[in-house]
């Protein structure tokens, strides 16, 4: 696997922890999750970003990771702040009590 494959995948795998990282730390904020949660999340993130500039160079692939990972983070922390539709419950419908 040649170094540019290898650092498209982190960059993948960077947006996605970014993602994550976005929702735990709204979670924090609100305080229903702990701060290691996020720290964790960040870590990884900032792990996968600097892999993608390990080769020493910044270049389109790092500009674009860097900013899908923030755009991510933000969605993240969006969609969780959004509140939660409660499930249908069917059960009474597909299985009629007698």
């Amino acid at each position: 696997m040649s170094l540019t494959m290898a650092r498209i995948v982190l960059g993948v795998l960077a947006v996605g922890f970014a993602f994550l990282a976005g929702r735990a730390g709204w979670r924090v904020y609100n305080g229903t999750a702990r701060m290691s949660r996020a720290v964790g999340w960040s870590f990884r993130t900032l792990a996968a970003l600097l892999g993608t500039l390990w080769s020493g160079r910044t270049d389109r692939i790092s500009a674009t990771v860097l900013a899908l990972s923030l755009g991510a983070a933000a969605l993240g922390a969006y969609l969780e702040s959004r509140p939660r539709k409660e499930p249908e419950d069917f059960s009474s419908q597909i299985v009629p009590k007698d």
